[in-house]
């Protein structure tokens, strides 16, 4: 009888385990959740024995996410925990259990509270007494009530850029305004920002839509197209590869600059061919971060001049998690001075009406052969 007890036992264990998983980790009903983060397999984890042990040591009750970046990083090196761990480890707990003891050892834990992706929005919030990061929602390797990111490298990578900036309605419109762009266009660049990340890129709000976001918390109704950015860093054969393969869901029908100059592609979706979205690529030097364009009759070329942009945030446009430049307000203001009081679109030229614009060159003949401008 002891002997069919114990496995029965450990059975049920798992199962209760399993259970306040699915109803902790798993997504609301009725989300959209995004598409995969990475083309590449990863590879999977396993933690040692003195992992095990640590984890073991707090006696944890509920489940937890493990998010400690120093911990997370001693993971994927492949070093043993410090005995003791004298720091505290940081995890995320789901808000539901604000009021409740984590583990026999509170006082060794730097506790975040996260809520989950939900019908209105397609991002996971982190909240703590002093910040709030926003992350997208991401796949998690199980051990029993303890959990990791299952790309840990992925995890702390975006997690460097997650810290969560609020839009600002600086400009009341009314409500019955139509937009150019439809606001149901959102899910398609829902899709385009999941299409990018699994190529290891972030597409970060630039320009009217920047403006449109921070100004607005919405796309400005009169604009025309979309405009993002991608930091040239990021930058893989595989974005404009993928992007131009027959079976993309986009039509890449211009390609300007090369990827270290002034590079530029301009894409629609096609299932939606009215809207223009244009990929400008971030270079960032010593002094300041910019973009460029091209002329395409006169081979000249331009450039905008940024403040440097040195990290990227998170920030939600209509539901939808983007990255922006931490320093939002300052782009702003280089780009369009005073940008609280709204401009038609019609009235704005693309090569002479931005504040920080100039004539950067020109590319020759030869460099113009290896470019597209109409598709």
């Amino acid at each position: 009888y002891a002997v069919m007890l114990k496995p029965l036992l450990i059975l049920a264990t798992f199962a209760s385990s399993t259970i306040l998983f699915f109803s902790t980790f798993a997504p609301d009903s009725g989300v959209v959740q995004p598409t995969s983060y990475s083309t590449t397999q990863v590879a999977a984890i396993t933690l040692t024995a003195p992992w095990l042990r640590l984890f073991d040591s707090f006696s944890f009750s509920l489940p937890v996410l493990i998010i400690d970046p120093d911990l997370l990083r001693s993971i994927i090196i492949g070093a043993s925990p410090v005995e003791g761990w004298k720091s505290n480890v940081r995890i995320a707990v789901d808000e539901k259990y604000r009021d409740t003891k984590i583990s026999a050892h509170d006082d060794k834990l730097d506790v975040i509270y996260y809520s989950k992706a939900r019908s209105d929005r397609d991002y996971w919030l982190f909240e703590s007494g002093n910040e709030t990061r926003a992350m997208l929602p991401f796949d998690l390797h199980s051990s029993s009530l303890v959990f990791l990111p299952s790309d840990i490298r992925m995890f702390l990578d975006d997690w460097k850029f997650s810290q969560f900036i609020e839009c600002q309605v600086l400009l009341n419109r009314n409500s019955t305004e139509k937009h150019t762009i439809p606001l149901s266009f959102m899910h398609h660049l829902a899709e385009l920002r999941d299409f990018i990340k699994e190529r290891r890129a972030r597409l970060t709000l630039a320009g009217g839509s920047l403006l449109g976001w921070f100004r607005e918390c919405s796309l400005i109704p009169h604009t025309t197209d979309i405009d993002f950015f991608i930091r040239a860093e990021e930058y893989s054969p595989s974005i404009r590869a993928d992007l131009d393969a027959r079976r993309s869901p986009y039509k890449l029908f211009r390609i300007y600059g090369t990827p270290t100059d002034s590079y530029e592609l301009s894409i629609n979706v096609k299932k939606a061919k009215d809207v223009n979205i244009d990929l400008f690529f971030l270079y960032t030097d010593a002094n300041e971060s910019y973009v460029g364009g091209l002329a395409w009759y006169t081979r000249k070329k331009y450039k905008w001049s940024y403040p440097r942009i040195e990290s990227l945030c998170t920030a939600d446009l209509l539901g939808h998690l983007f990255y922006v430049p931490c320093n939002t307000k300052e782009v702003l203001d280089m780009e369009y001075g005073n940008w609280a009081q709204d401009s038609p679109s019609a009235d704005f030229v693309w090569y002479k009406s931005h504040r920080n614009v100039k004539e950067n060159g020109e590319f020759s003949r030869e460099e113009m052969k290896g470019m597209r401008a109409f598709g």
